[in-house]
């Protein structure tokens, strides 16, 4: 998540517009959070939470993640 690129926010009809929006009704989202990811000097406690529809960087990151971590996965119950 860290290396996701910056998210330049894009309201429609505010600001400089992307002359294709991309705009999909029906996709998937991908979420990814954390409860107790740290931030600044005093490594204080924050939630962070991403959200990407397909074709946007969080949807990438997951496919590239997914295909990389793709031997991982297993049918067995850890320990069992």
């Amino acid at each position: 998540m860290e290396e996701l690129p910056i998210v330049r926010p894009n309201a429609i009809a505010l600001g400089a517009e992307s002359p294709n929006l991309g705009l999909v009704m029906d996709g998937t989202w991908h979420t990814f959070w954390s409860k107790s990811a740290r931030s600044g000097d005093n490594n204080a406690s924050v939630q962070l939470e991403i959200q990407g529809n397909v074709n946007s960087p969080v949807a990438q990151w997951w496919a590239e993640s997914a295909e990389a971590l793709a031997g991982c996965w297993t049918e067995a119950e850890p320990g069992a």
